[in-house]
């Protein structure tokens, strides 16, 4: 089952996590044959549009670490969310799943929503 994690991206800035998969027994989950895909979209619907899809990378896969990362273009180009409450559109979904090569073993690691702060700052060349 999915760890629920709704985090905070700032538009304009990169965002980035590393996170440790586990086994119930708490050690690491070798990754070596594993690859990761992430989407965040605009609702759980099938049809809805993915507004950004994060790179995973598996960064240490014998101890179960890896990465989750939106460019600078790729926060830039979500939307800020709603302050309302509840919010209107109402927050955008993310989960992030992990598969072996032959797609044999697959999970899914962390869903939930996303907030997207407004940006001040826009980085110029």
């Amino acid at each position: 089952m999915a760890a629920t994690y709704s985090p905070v991206v700032q538009q304009n800035a990169t965002w980035e996590i590393q996170i440790t998969i586990t086994r119930p027994d708490n050690t690491p989950l070798d990754l070596t044959t594993f690859t990761g895909q992430s989407q965040i979209k605009a609702s759980y619907d099938a049809g809805a549009a993915v507004l950004a899809s994060p790179v995973v990378t598996i960064v240490d896969p014998v101890n179960g670490k890896l990465k989750i990362f939106l460019s600078i273009a790729q926060t830039a180009a979500l939307q800020a969310t709603s302050i309302k409450t509840p919010p209107n559109p109402p927050l955008p979904v993310w989960d992030v799943l992990i598969a072996n090569t032959d797609k044999s073993q697959a999970y899914s690691i962390l869903s939930g929503n996303v907030t997207v702060k407004p940006g001040v700052t826009h980085w110029t060349p």
